[in-house]
Formats: structure tokens, C-alpha cells, sequence
């Protein structure tokens, strides 16, 4: 007997085709020219069977599918089989399977003389030809009912189209785990049956103290037992022929709160390396490895990791999260239109470039596993882009898979964070809004219109691809057939389409039978096609190639030059955290005073304070000022101002008030007198406003040129002007101790220069991505620089106000989170002031803890938050009014 499975095993591309046709045609001749049958059922099923040769007395395989040609998944599939005369089913020879994933082996469910049936088996949807980039973030981890799974990756369906990727975290494997979540399982199975591809983040235990504990490095200190428990889970995961398995090996490892609070780029990459070995001895091409994707282009930690032995082999594809913040998608590396790469949405180019200088690896592709807009993000506001809204959101989005990341071949797939927490605890970055009720379990939701947008995009598709499932089962013959062709009938049925198939499978019966090998041919996997698998010791270079990766000493510890802990290692450690102080909750209504409803429908924008808490100064949303006297309780006036404010700043004279204009212009306006008194034109994009009272100058950071300029106080003429290497933001001055301070948020550096000359006198960089904001402590000698740590955490550098030395890196908690602060001040008595979200945060100066809360109506943003240093009051703005809070 010579089954045509013979040919489905050298069924390769490339040059293997030939080998395959000439298979074909020898057994076509012994089958007297009969081939796999054609199916004559309806467009939306098709049946295909095969056989062999076989003699009286012995058994044949049978091999038949149904297969689907349509996008959606089909229920209630079941096959019957119609065995020629003289032919009997071989009791528990069945196995069935899916992509070649076996998923039963029952016996048919009915068997009728020689008529069999198996089912009922649910159709996966067909796939396609052509690649299809576009993913999806899905979040069900910890909502894992088949309903919301179902449910999810239905609407993440309709977002990237057949062919696309989901990626979706599982967690808690420890050396102890014997084999997948069963939500992982049915999670992979459901996403095949999308003709979705799965990538799976995995990873160790999340720990409510608000960290993921590190892996066990175990007795040996080589990870090898939590490896072979990574190993086992992966190895217990549904894999199809049709489609890859992709296993991402933890996240973001450069930050704390994923390594215990400790990171280390030689644990990880040890660890790394141990697991990708535990998995590729499953010698599974269909599983493709991914690394735990670092923040944004943290260059410094990818460095570190390319000197451990090993990793720059141990990954298939490299993982990048790539958050483009408030930059458009055409701001990018390819273009070379990006002046801050690790803010783009191809922030993987600069890793590229790491990985071939440091580890001699080219010409591997990349998985963008997080990216997207934070609505409300204005981070790169000195550079000139809008804030993020609904609209602009959706744009950019549909423009960066539409016209960018599509079209670059290096890109493997990109699955934006994240389609919709049932939780609500990453609201600004969802795809879908969803209301969710546990008891009885319900949930309604409202898709945001960037997930509309890129569902109406055209998706890659081409020629279709069917996909089902899989009868083999064995038949007896009886002793006395005569040699001929015996055929079988076919029909199968699926939510109510029907495909039948009629003398088809031919069995040829002969006398005797000499058998024929044919040569298997063996090498690797596919390196082409759809779904883009590389050879992972691809583009190494001759030091770096797979044998001599195997021979570098396992030996590596800090003492070698590369100390863990070292400063530019990349890892961000924060040494503080914000807890709450004994005994104290959160507070409701700090608030005393409101001045409701005084804006007439525009929205206030900006706030400054007049010391002594009399006057306060409203930026509002358009061309506005208004001036308001907080001891009257009324609006004082409203001064248009012919373009939007950038910055306010009391004036040097009571009554008055500096204005930035988006225009380009410097104002100084008479707010008793409700008129512009003097202008200074010539500027750029001014960001930030300074007045000296020493000098009695104005200072102006202008991020259009990348300059400092001095004016007169009047405004009368510029003075002088000062050259910087990077674009400017926000300036505070210490007037007493003559420190003027610099904020570089792209650079993310902070330079301290002399009030009177402006030289530099001190100058440090800081960990994590842009600069937001800061604030200065006079009395301690400490400055505040509010900084994004990664996309999804914020943090609060702490800085010695002489020489910038580092002196505190302040994190949030899971109770106290930091994850969309964009404003903080400093309270006479040195308390710390942050608007997080809806909250405020009272925190101590001498240990960092919070020591009182209190609720917010609305989330502040940048410049709605003074602190009045005469009172000590804090004043915010919010779409309704004026807000003035008590003396904590």
C-alpha cells in the first residue's frame, strides 16, 4: 500500500516543486490516472478524499476533508463516507484533525452498512493568499468566559480582516506548570478558526504589591526548570499547518515593574535565551519566538542584552513597542522626516540598528506588539502637533497601517494596545469603550472612531484558502475482491450548505503489491511565504554564527564590564514608591470654592496666579483671556487676543499678564485695562515664559528655532538670543540661587544654566521617554521632573537643584498609579502636588509617600494647576470653572 500522503510530506515550495509534481505523476500512473477529486457542491464547501493502493485481505487509508471557502466560521460540519462494496471500517483507526491539529479520535457517529459519518465538527473560516499585517491588542485575560473571548476576537475580526494577528497575554507559569491555561487553548483554537494568527504573551506572576515577579533562575541558576515550564505550556498549545504560533517571552523587561523591581538586562537575556532553547527543542517550525519587546527604542538595555551568549540567535522575529505619542505617522524613520525616533511608529529601526552593530544580526522582521494614541496625549506639543483627539486619533491610525506599516516588507505584523479593557484601566488607549455586568454576566459597548476607520480599510487578501477539517481512518478489504478501481461517495454538510462528491477516491485493488519508496526530502522549514518565517541565525555575521553562539562561555556576570545596575545600562529603577501614609484615605470634595459656569461655552485651557491668590488668568480654548478676581467672585474681563495661548505668566507689574501665542507672538497684556499694551513678534513656536526680577527681563523658550530669547520687560526689543542643541519646553528660575532650568523633553535631558549669562552649568539625561513637566523646591534645593518612563507608566525624577545630581526616581502603585500625570507644584511647605486622572495626590517631600487624596472633577492637563505661594492654596481650572482647594 502507498499512500498519497507520501507526496503531502515533500509538498514544499521553491525548488522542492518539481520533486512534487514528478511524485504526483508516479502516482497517478499506479492509480491508472486518477486524482484528489474536485468538489461539485456549492461555492461556500468542497470535499476532497484520497487513497491508495492496496490487496485483498489488507487495509487502505482514507484520507477526506470538507473544507470552507467563506470568511465566517461555519457550524455543524459533518463528513459521510460511502465505502465500495467489499470494504469495512477498521474499528478505532479514525483520527480527526484540524490544520493537522488532531482533536478527536472517535469512531463515526454512525454507521450504516458500509455508510460513515463523523461530525458534528465546527468549519475554521478559510484563509488567504496574500499577507495582512493589520492586529489587534485583545484583553481577556481575566475575563476568560467563551462569550467575551468569542466575542472579542469576533470584533477584532472586523478591525483586521481575515489573515490578521491578535496578540493576548496568559500568565502565571512557574516552574511548576505542567501545560497551558485551558483559556489559552481555547483562545488559539478560536482565533485559527478566525484565521487569525495568535501571539501569545507569556508570562510569570503578577505580584498585588504591583510588580510581575522575576523568573526562578532555579538550583543552577540557568533558569532551566522555569524554561522547561515555559516549554510545556507552549507545547500544549493548538498548532495547524495553516497557520504560525507566535510565543512572546515576557514584556518590557528594561522596567520595573515587570522584573520584581530590580531589571537587569543579563537576567532576562539569560532567562530569554533559556526558554527560546527549552522551545525550539519541541522542533516545531510552526512555533515562531519573539522577544519581551524593551519600551521604546531603549537602546542602552538592547545593547546590554546582545552581549549575553546567545540572544541575538535565541529570537525568530524581533518585538518592538513603538508609541508614536502625538506624532502623525508620516513623522518616521524610514522617511527620515522623525527628529525623535523613539517616538515614532517605526521606533523598531533604531533597535534594528543596535542589534546589527552590537550582536552582527541583519535582515530579521519585526512584530510591532504595542503601539497606538493615548487620547489626550500632547506630549510633543513644542514640536508642534496637536493634542490627541477622537478625530485625529483615527486619522493617524488609519494612515499608519494604510499608507505605512503595510507597505513596509520588514513588518510582520502590528496589533495596537489595546482593543478594549472590560476593566476600564487603560480607558485612553481603547479601541472599544465596553459597560460590563458579572451578575448576570452582560456588557454593552461603543466602538471609538479609530476602530472604525481602520476597519473600513481594504485588507491584503488574494486568492482564497480553504481551510476544515480532516478525516483518516482505515478500511478493510475483504479476502476475495478482485483487482480494479473501487470508488467511494462522498457528502458532507455545514450551516445548511450542502457538497457531495461521487465516484471519487478511487482505490486501485491489485493481486499483489510491490512497494515503492520514494526519497523524503528533508531541510528546513519554509523560510518564505505568508507568514514570514525566518531562519533565526539569519544575517549573523561569521563571529556570530549558530555554532559559535553554542561555544561562547555561559560564564557572564557584572564583574565582566557590563554591572547590572550600572548607570546607561537602560534599566529603569525607580527608588521610591508612592504609598499611602498610615491612616490616610481618600478624600472627597477638596475643593472649597467654585466659580461655575463663567467660560460661556469655550473651555479654559490654561491658568495663571497672580501671588496672594486675587487674580487669576484663564487661557481659553480659541482667541481668549479672561481675568478674574477670585476675593469678588466674578469675571473681571475678557481680552481677545487674535490666536490661542501657549503659556501664560503674571506680569512684572500687578494687573498684567505675559502671553505665548500659537501665532508666534509674545503678549503683554493690561488686564484692568482689557488691552494688549505691547507685542514681540519674530518668535516661532514660544513654549514657555520666564520673568526675572533681578534683570528684569523676560525670558522666552521658543522650541520653533531651538532658542532662548531675552527680551526687555516691555517687550520693547529682543536682547539677546541663546542656541540650543535640542528643542526647548518648559524653563523655571530660581531668582535667589540664579539657576534658569531647561527642559529638553525629546533629548530628555535638563540643562541648568546661569540666570545672568546663560552658560551652562550642569546638565543630565534621564531614563525613559519624553519629559512632561516640572517643578521646583527653592527651600530643599530640589527640582521635579515629571517624565514618561514608558507609554503606560509615568514617574517623578528628583533632582538636586545645584548640579542636577539624581537624587529619587518616584514611581506609582497599583493604589497610587502614575500612568497619565501630566502636571505637578510644589506647595510652599514643600509638599508635592500631582493631578493623576481624577485625583490629586498630597505627597511628603521627606519620605514620598501620599499623605492625603481627594477627588477631581475632571483630569487636569499641563498649566491648569497652580499653587498659590502666599496662601498655599492650590487653584485649578476645568470646563465649568474655577476651582480653589483648602490648605491641606
Amino acid at each position: 500500500m502507498l499512500p498519497s500522503r507520501t507526496c503531502a510530506l515533500i509538498n514544499w515550495p521553491g525548488w522542492r516543486a518539481g520533486l512534487f509534481l514528478a511524485c504526483l505523476g508516479l502516482l497517478g500512473w499506479l492509480w491508472g490516472g486518477a486524482s484528489p477529486a474536485a468538489s461539485q457542491g456549492p461555492p461556500e464547501l468542497s470535499l476532497e478524499g484520497e487513497a491508495g493502493l492496496a490487496v485483498p485481505g489488507e487495509e487502505v487509508t482514507y484520507q477526506v476533508r470538507l473544507l470552507n471557502w467563506t470568511d465566517a466560521i461555519i457550524p455543524d460540519g459533518t463528513i459521510t463516507h460511502s465505502l465500495p462494496s467489499g470494504f469495512s471500517y477498521a474499528p478505532g483507526s479514525t483520527q480527526v484533525t484540524v490544520g493537522g491539529w488532531p482533536i478527536t479520535q472517535t469512531d463515526p457517529i454512525s454507521q450504516a452498512g458500509t455508510t460513515l459519518s463523523w461530525g458534528p465538527f465546527r468549519l475554521p473560516a478559510a484563509g488567504h493568499a496574500a499577507h495582512n499585517p493589520y492586529g489587534a491588542h485583545t484583553f481577556v485575560q481575566d475575563l476568560c468566559l467563551p462569550e467575551f473571548v468569542d466575542f472579542q476576537l469576533d470584533q477584532a475580526l472586523t478591525l483586521v480582516g481575515s489573515g490578521g494577528y491578535v496578540t493576548q497575554l496568559f500568565y502565571r507559569i512557574t516552574p511548576e506548570t505542567l501545560g497551558p491555561d485551558p483559556c489559552a487553548v481555547a483562545f488559539v483554537n478560536a482565533a485559527y478558526d478566525r484565521n487569525l494568527v495568535p501571539i501569545l504573551r507569556l508570562q510569570g506572576v503578577w505580584q498585588p504589591a504591583g510588580f510581575w515577579e522575576k523568573p526562578d533562575p532555579g538550583p543552577n541558576g540557568g533558569y532551566a526548570e522555569v524554561a522547561a515550564a515555559f516549554a510545556r505550556y507552549v507545547e500544549g498549545l493548538p498548532r495547524r499547518n495553516t497557520h504560525p504560533l507566535y510565543v512572546t517571552i515576557w514584556n518590557e523587561p528594561d522596567l520595573w515593574v515587570e522584573w520584581s523591581g530590580t531589571p537587569s538586562a543579563w537576567e532576562y537575556g539569560r532567562f530569554f535565551v533559556s526558554v527560546s532553547n527549552a522551545i525550539r527543542r519541541l522542533n516545531d517550525p510552526r512555533i515562531r519566538i519573539l522577544n519581551g519587546a524593551t519600551t521604546p527604542a531603549n537602546t542602552a538595555f538592547i545593547r546590554q542584552l546582545m552581549a549575553v551568549p546567545g540572544f541575538v540567535s535565541a529570537f525568530d522575529a524581533w518585538a518592538s513597542h513603538c508609541y508614536p505619542y502625538n506624532h502623525p505617522p508620516w513623522y518616521n524613520i524610514h522617511q527620515r522626516t522623525a527628529r525623535y525616533g523613539n517616538a515614532v511608529i517605526d521606533c523598531y529601526i533604531e533597535e534594528r540598528d543596535v542589534i546589527a552593530k552590537y550582536g552582527g544580526r541583519t535582515g530579521f522582521k519585526f512584530v510591532v506588539k504595542e503601539t497606538g494614541h493615548g487620547l489626550g496625549d500632547n506630549l510633543y506639543a513644542f514640536e508642534g502637533f496637536p493634542r490627541i483627539n477622537e478625530s485625529n486619533r483615527a486619522s493617524y491610525m488609519a494612515s499608519a497601517f494604510g499608507n505605512y506599516w503595510r507597505k513596509w516588507p520588514e513588518v510582520i505584523a502590528v496589533t495596537p494596545f489595546e482593543l478594549g479593557d472590560p476593566w476600564s484601566g487603560w480607558e485612553w488607549l481603547d479601541w472599544i469603550d465596553y459597560t460590563l455586568s458579572l451578575n448576570p454576566f452582560q456588557f454593552s459597548y461603543v466602538a471609538h472612531p479609530q476602530y472604525n476607520a481602520v476597519a473600513g480599510l481594504d485588507k491584503a487578501r488574494g486568492a482564497p484558502v480553504p481551510h476544515g477539517f480532516e478525516v483518516t481512518f482505515r478500511a478493510r478489504l475483504s479476502d476475495d475482491l478482485p483487482p480494479g478501481l473501487y470508488f467511494s461517495d462522498l457528502s458532507g454538510s455545514a450551516g445548511g450548505a450542502m457538497a457531495t462528491l461521487t465516484q471519487t477516491t478511487p482505490v486501485r485493488v491489485v493481486a499483489r503489491l510491490e512497494k515503492v519508496y520514494l526519497p523524503l526530502v528533508g531541510g528546513a522549514s519554509p523560510s518564505g511565504g505568508v507568514w514570514y518565517l525566518e531562519d533565526p541565525s539569519h544575517g549573523l555575521s561569521p563571529l556570530l554564527s549558530q555554532e559559535n553562539v553554542g561555544n561562547m562561555s555561559a560564564e557572564y556576570s557584572p564583574g565582566n564590564g557590563h554591572p547590572a545596575g550600572a548607570t546607561g545600562d537602560g534599566a529603569i529603577r525607580p527608588t521610591h514608591f508612592l504609598r499611602e501614609a498610615s491612616g490616610v484615605g481618600p478624600e472627597e470634595g477638596r475643593a472649597t470654592w467654585r466659580l461655575d459656569d463663567v467660560f460661556e461655552g469655550v473651555e479654559p485651557r490654561l491658568l495663571a496666579l497672580e501671588g496672594g491668590g486675587e487674580r487669576v488668568y484663564a487661557g481659553l480654548t480659541g482667541t481668549g483671556l479672561a481675568t478674574l478676581n477670585l476675593r469678588k467672585m466674578e469675571i473681571e474681563k475678557r481680552i481677545p487676543l487674535g490666536s490661542e495661548l501657549v503659556a501664560l505668566l503674571p506680569g512684572p507689574a500687578a494687573g498684567t499678564v505675559y502671553g505665548a501665542l500659537m501665532g508666534g507672538e509674545v503678549v503683554l497684556v493690561d488686564a484692568v485695562g482689557g488691552e494688549i499694551s505691547a507685542r514681540a513678534r519674530g518668535l516661532k513656536r514660544p513654549r514657555s515664559l520666564v520673568f526675572d526680577p533681578v534683570s528684569g527681563e523676560l525670558l522666552v523658550a521658543d522650541s520653533g528655532q531651538g532658542e532662548i530669547v531675552r527680551f526687555r520687560a516691555d517687550l520693547s526689543a529682543p536682547l539677546v538670543t541663546y542656541s540650543l542643541d535640542a528643542l526647548p519646553d518648559r524653563m523655571l528660575l530660581d531668582p535667589l540661587g540664579r539657576r534658569l532650568y531647561v527642559m529638553l523633553p525629546g533629548a530628555r535631558r535638563v540643562l541648568a544654566l546661569d540666570a545672568n549669562t546663560l552658560r551652562p552649568v550642569a546638565e543630565t539625561e534621564l531614563v525613559g521617554g519624553p519629559l512632561i513637566e516640572m517643578a521646583l523646591d527653592p527651600v530643599r534645593g530640589r527640582l521635579y521632573v515629571l517624565s514618561v518612563l514608558s507609554p503606560r507608566h509615568r514617574g517623578i525624577v528628583v533632582l538636586g537643584a545645584d548640579d542636577l545630581s539624581s537624587l529619587a526616581l518616584v514611581a506609582g502603585s497599583p493604589a497610587t498609579p502614575l500612568r497619565t500625570t501630566t502636571t505637578l507644584a510644589v506647595l510652599p511647605d514643600g509638599q508635592l502636588l500631582v493631578a493623576e486622572g481624577a485625583r490629586f495626590y498630597w505627597i511628603s517631600p521627606e519620605d514620598f509617600r501620599v499623605i492625603r487624596q481627594a477627588s477631581l472633577e475632571y483630569p487636569l492637563q499641563r498649566g491648569q494647576l497652580a499653587a498659590d505661594p502666599v496662601t498655599g492654596r492650590p487653584v485649578w481650572i476645568g470646563p465649568a470653572g474655577i476651582y480653589v482647594g483648602g490648605v491641606p
